[in-house]
């Protein structure tokens, strides 16, 4: 998939969807939606609206306006680089029209998933934007906090992870060091 398109067409494209070998959306953040907030999200609705500072929520809607524009930008490239779809005009038939115009954004949200970067950094925030799981009304989630608290928490993540790389090197050492040992000794009762 060739999105260099897409890329030009936006602001920063090449920031908003950076070339990497792996979803984008694999993306590290402390905290991850859950159950209440994705249903929320299916409706519309922002469960931490009222509880967010002005400057919380000045960042979370111009990283939302940012999201709307990426999909509504995915969804112009896949009408342009897909079969012809009957439109109204053509005497399609009007469930048709709305089915092909849901599939497409849901189409453009697995593109986003895939290859838009979801950190953003926007007045002093890193923000990490879920995408709807409703193509029909649904907004994204977006989780944030401040800059420093986001590099202390990658920091603490970054050294349990060489820990428990570390401790997996460990074990694996046991094993190969049990495993030859154990060869050595079959060799050995066998030459007896």
């Amino acid at each position: 998939m060739n999105l260099d398109d897409l890329r030009a067409e936006l602001e920063d494209g090449d920031t908003r969807f950076p070339r990497v070998n792996h979803p984008a959306s694999s993306c590290w953040f402390p905290t991850r939606p859950d159950l209440r907030e994705a249903l929320f999200s299916s409706f519309g609705m922002d469960e931490h609206e009222s509880s967010a500072t002005p400057l919380v929520s000045m960042a979370k809607n111009d990283a939302s306006r940012d999201f709307w524009e990426e999909i509504r930008a995915i969804e112009r490239w896949i009408k342009n680089n897909s079969p012809a779809e009957p439109s109204l005009a053509e005497g399609a038939d009007p469930g048709e029209a709305l089915m092909n115009s849901l599939n497409r954004t849901a189409w453009a949200f697995k593109i986003w998933n895939d290859h838009a970067l979801p950190l953003r950094l926007k007045r002093g925030l890193v923000l990490r934007i879920y995408p709807p799981r409703d193509v029909i009304g649904g907004v994204p989630m977006i989780h944030s906090m401040t800059f420093e608290d986001y590099a202390i928490a990658l920091v603490e993540k970054l050294g349990a992870d060489k820990l428990e790389e570390h401790d997996r090197e460990r074990q694996l050492f046991r094993w190969q060091a049990a495993f030859w040992g154990l060869t050595l000794l079959a060799l050995f009762a066998i030459a007896n």
